[in-house]
Parts: C-alpha cells; sequence; structure tokens
C-alpha cells in the first residue's frame, strides 16, 4: 500500500489554515450563523478608532485576529501583523495575500449571512 508522502506546510498553507481555525472559532462563538446572530456578534466586537487622524472599524476575531476597515481598504491582522486583505475579486470576496495568492471566503465562512454583511463593507475600490 503506498502511502502519502509528507511534507511541510509553507507559509501560505499556514496563514490559510490559521484563517480556517479562527474562523471556525467565530461560527463556534456565534453559534446560529443566521443574520440576527452575526449581527449581534459584529455589534459586540466592533469598534472605532480615530489613528493617524483616519476613522478605522476593528471587527475583533478570536485568538487575537481582527479585521481593519479603513477607506474601503479591509486587512485581516493576525496578533499585530497583517496577513492579508479582504478584497473583492470577480464578483467573489477572497482572502489576498502578499504573494498574490488568494483564499476564497466561501472556503472559510460557510453562511451567506456574514459573507453578506461583510460584502457591505467591501467596495470595488478596496482592490
Amino acid at each position: 500500500m503506498l502511502e502519502a508522502e509528507e511534507h511541510p506546510f509553507t507559509e501560505q498553507e499556514l496563514s490559510k489554515k490559521r484563517l480556517d481555525d479562527v474562523f471556525a472559532l467565530l461560527m463556534k462563538r456565534i453559534k446560529t450563523p443566521d443574520r440576527e446572530h452575526i449581527v449581534a456578534y459584529l455589534r459586540d466586537n466592533t469598534r472605532l478608532v480615530l489613528e493617524d487622524r483616519r476613522l478605522k472599524t476593528i471587527i475583533d476575531l478570536p485568538d487575537g485576529m481582527h479585521i481593519d476597515i479603513v477607506l474601503g481598504t479591509i486587512q485581516v491582522i493576525d496578533k499585530g501583523k497583517p496577513l492579508c486583505r479582504i478584497v473583492l475579486m470577480e464578483g467573489r470576496l477572497v482572502f489576498l495575500f502578499d504573494d498574490g495568492t488568494s483564499y476564497s471566503l466561501l472556503s472559510v465562512l460557510l453562511d451567506e449571512s456574514l459573507l453578506e454583511i461583510l460584502s457591505e463593507y467591501v467596495t470595488p475600490s478596496a482592490q
């Protein structure tokens, strides 16, 4: 019987796994992934901060991750370091990494309500 050869994860693969893990924790915290529960989570975990004379919206996620929204730019910050951006690409929301790789939000966010709510923050100018 042939066994699959194991290889160490690349940094991009680890980043994508981290997104999966954090959004899985998020869905556990929301419990019922309907619009009402998602909005309640966002209401309780969103704050506005004035930074460098610009208003920033911060959505706190589990385990030291958060989403920063400034003037149509949405960036995922993981434990204080930029991880990726959330952009609208070909009509879909995706995580876009600095190396040009992207990861579909549909892979991570299983509920259309959460996608819809996040998409309200994203505009084509965020690309």
